[in-house]
């Protein structure tokens, strides 16, 4: 039988892993509205964390494309997802 301790970690680990599925999709949702599906395909979610959404880009031509929308994606995504603060978004250079 495994310790409570041991248990409740697991729980924890899975209903944060779920919460973060949800807000990746609702996110994805919202970005579509704004991004060509090309672009779409070309970045990625990496996280949000106190407000702060990390996108990744495959190369520095999208990472520029995508910083030209970036105020209009802003705008968007706290629009759409009001229960996701959202306040600032970093754009990296995806490293493969």
């Amino acid at each position: 039988m495994q310790p409570l301790k041991e248990t409740l970690k697991t729980v924890l680990k899975n209903i944060e892993a779920a919460s973060l599925v949800s807000e990746k999709d609702r996110i994805n949702t919202a970005l579509a509205s704004v991004l060509s599906e090309k672009e779409l395909k070309n970045i990625e979610i990496r996280s949000l964390y106190k407000g702060a959404l990390e996108i990744f880009c495959a190369s520095s031509a999208w990472l520029y494309q995508i910083n030209l929308k970036k105020q209009k994606i802003l705008e968007c995504l706290q629009k759409e997802t009001k229960d996701i603060k959202i306040n600032k978004i970093y754009l990296k250079l995806k490293n493969e």
